[in-house]
């Protein structure tokens, strides 16, 4: 029997919000297992998961929907508007189903009916943080038409961070993000011909050759680097114009990942890693 047709999608009450909270007590310690420790993970449910702040969130406008399979909550996602932006933009607070029923395609019923649901409200954009080392997270937000704006570090106490991608997708149809375009726009029409090194070269270049290029072309190099396609990690590793990472934990973290899936990136990888290390001191 196909378990989907007895799925659905509900908006969680201000009376229900203790479902979030046993949800996420019960999602975190495994997924975020290997990114986190036992520590970060538990100060983090206390922070954003007590009834209290999801009380406050909820009456500052967040939307909290929940995903149920035979009437049981198996999962849940908070969306609303963006903080200090614009009218027009909203921000996916929270996105999270039971380990057990990934890889069907269920957490997408989630997100689409956030998206959908705030497009019917007249948001235009949507932005959300997923942490750099949750690769699957990224991979279903790309999927969904979601890039990376940018890298970004957030010290929350305790000797805790959040080192995370911020991404961001329209959600006005046919629109696009103006800083995704470019770089893979030049990417898929490149000439076979011309090799990586030289497609490097010019993307570095159009960093500082064009208006808002260092932004627009970093953010897409951060994405190629955190991605699947082989050929844009290893443009990105040729790049020279500025170091992708902002700190050398980050960059030896992802550069083993990197040699790790593709072993012959491994002496770019070490390229990258000495001219870090080559850089004169301040």
């Amino acid at each position: 029997m196909d378990n989907t047709i007895n799925l659905t999608v509900e908006e969680i009450a201000s009376s229900q919000l203790d479902t979030v909270e046993r949800l996420a007590r019960q999602i975190w310690p495994r997924c975020y297992a290997t990114i986190s420790s036992p520590e970060q993970i538990e100060y983090m449910l206390r922070w954003m998961y007590s009834a209290d702040q999801l009380r406050k969130d909820h009456s500052e406008g967040v939307t909290f929907l929940q995903l149920l399979r035979q009437s049981e909550p198996i999962g849940f996602v908070a969306w609303g508007p963006y903080p200090n932006s614009t009218s027009t933009t909203c921000k996916l607070h929270k996105l999270y189903l039971l380990p057990e029923y990934h890889g069907q395609g269920w957490g997408t019923r989630l997100l689409t009916a956030a998206m959908d649901q705030a497009r019917q409200r007249g948001f235009a954009r949507m932005l959300l943080n997923v942490n750099k080392q949750n690769t699957a997270a990224i991979a279903v937000y790309r999927r969904h038409g979601f890039s990376v704006r940018e890298a970004l570090v957030v010290d929350i106490g305790q000797g805790f961070v959040m080192d995370d991608f911020v991404m961001e997708t329209p959600l006005t149809p046919g629109a696009h993000m103006p800083h995704e375009n470019l770089a893979d726009t030049l990417f898929a029409r490149r000439n076979p011909d011309v090799s990586l090194a030289n497609f490097a070269d010019l993307l570095d270049r159009l960093t500082w050759t064009i208006q808002g290029g260092e932004d627009e072309i970093e953010a897409a190099r951060a994405r190629w680097l955190a991605g699947d396609d082989e050929e844009k990690v290893e443009i990105a590793l040729l790049m020279d114009e500025r170091f992708p990472y902002e700190t050398k934990t980050d960059m030896d973290r992802e550069l083993a990942r990197i040699a790790a899936k593709w072993p012959r990136l491994g002496t770019l990888c070490k390229r990258t890693i000495r001219q870090w290390e080559q850089q004169p001191e301040d």
